[in-house]
């Protein structure tokens, strides 16, 4: 396409009257035209380092982890439990209801190990699942994250009357569950 252009340029200007102008004329055209043709290189750039803008995503020990065969129990879990996998920061803020938190977390049944959700299967929480602590969200997790503090992994072992079993149509009914949450960030309660 280039090349044809200036072909016709050339045709048009060897038909013209002006000859001995073209000695200016031929190499202002070619200026012009480099400038041109690198300015809209550099625009596409542009574009291109815009569109290509990558997101950074917190580091997540969740993330990072590879749960093969999540931990299982045998029998029933009669009440709420928690155990500490990586502890927060330890001049933080602990968890208190009403707090904003974002989290990760990954949630299996207890007694079959079969995961059933994870934050990270989820587009719009990439930068971790958003609830207030006691709102919102089973009876299980409000009171597991209680004390919690930011960068904290902890394990919530939950019986089912304090997960699913207000829902009778919910496939986790009647199932004790294992989560593992990992608190991204809190926003005091005022």
């Amino acid at each position: 396409m280039l090349n044809l252009n200036v072909i016709l340029l050339l045709s048009l200007i060897d038909k013209m009257k002006y000859r001995k102008y073209l000695t200016i004329l031929i190499p202002f055209i070619a200026v012009l035209f480099i400038v041109l043709i690198s300015s809209k290189d550099n625009s596409n750039t542009r574009e291109k380092e815009d569109n290509t803008e990558e997101i950074s995503v917190p580091d997540s020990f969740l993330a990072l982890e590879f749960v093969e065969n999540p931990e299982t129990v045998e029998g029933r879990i009669a009440e709420l439990t928690t155990t500490t996998r990586l502890p927060g920061d330890e001049n933080g803020e602990s968890v208190e209801t009403g707090d904003s938190l974002k989290v990760f977390y990954r949630g299996w049944e207890a007694q079959t190990g079969v995961v059933f959700d994870e934050s990270f299967n989820h587009d719009i929480y990439t930068y971790g699942f958003p609830f207030i602590a006691g709102k919102g969200v089973i009876q299980g997790w409000s009171e597991g994250v209680i004390g919690m503090k930011e960068g904290e992994v902890r394990r919530v072992y939950i019986p089912s009357s304090l997960a699913y079993d207000f829902d009778p149509t919910s496939p986790l009914n009647g199932k004790d569950l294992i989560f593992d949450i990992e608190l991204i960030s809190i926003d005091k309660a005022l």
